[in-house]
């Protein structure tokens, strides 16, 4: 959501489906699912990052004590929350290792 390659399409689908999955009730502790199925589909191209978002996924906001109101502003305007750049700013600064 962060990404400047994210189209705002696809930024408003990835709220779209958060907002769909909604909240549970609560985060009992476990080792994440991961939709792998989707990953096979990936090859065709017709799986975007949206495809990934679950229920779980708002508590990473949460735990960061991040208020997601910038998510209701069209994607173009969230670049002027304070809670967005907070955001952007923890994405932004974590360290990233792809081995595949």
């Amino acid at each position: 959501m962060c990404d400047h390659g994210t189209s705002d399409d696809e930024k408003s689908a990835i709220v779209a489906e958060m907002v769909t999955a909604g909240r549970p009730q609560d985060f009992p502790p476990h080792k994440p699912v991961m939709k792998d199925h989707l990953l096979h589909n990936q090859i065709r191209g017709d799986v975007m990052p949206h495809h990934f978002v679950g229920e779980q996924y708002c508590i990473m906001f949460e735990r960061l004590n991040i208020d997601t109101n910038w998510m209701e502003l069209p994607p173009h305007e969230w670049r002027n929350s304070d809670n967005f750049t907070k955001y952007k700013d923890i994405v932004d600064a974590l360290d990233v290792v792809n081995d595949c």
